[in-house]
């Protein structure tokens, strides 16, 4: 048993996990998703809709009305990718909001970070 008498989880007791962002407007965000960074439309629930799902490739991520809270110093969302320069210049190309342009960071990795949401896209 482990603490307080609770039984300890599983370590297969988790398969994944989804990020989220909370945005004023859902289709406004689907939009900018799909057409902007090259996500593919999953669902969306509600009429009109509250909550939707965007995939890119093997990667879901959800997208919940609200009031959004972003912060320029951090992201709320980190998608771990092959190739983040051309990513990069992909986003650059299709007019994204660069937050924080890329660089090589004294962490080990090599980020950038776009408006809305402040996702930050790191190389492997």
């Amino acid at each position: 048993m482990g603490r307080r008498g609770h039984l300890p989880l599983p370590c297969n007791a988790f398969f994944t996990s989804w990020g989220a962002f909370v945005v004023s407007d859902i289709a406004t965000a689907v939009e900018f998703y799909i057409k902007k960074l090259g996500f593919q439309l999953a669902f969306t629930w509600g009429e009109p809709p509250t909550f939707a799902g965007a995939n890119l490739g093997k990667v879901q991520m959800f997208l919940a009305k609200g009031t959004p809270t972003p912060s320029p110093d951090t992201g709320a969302v980190y998608f771990l990718v092959g190739d983040a320069d051309q990513l990069y210049e992909i986003h650059r190309a299709n007019a994204v909001e660069i937050a924080q342009a890329i660089d090589d960071r004294p962490y080990g990795i090599r980020p950038h970070s776009y408006i809305p949401g402040f996702a930050d896209f790191t190389a492997q």
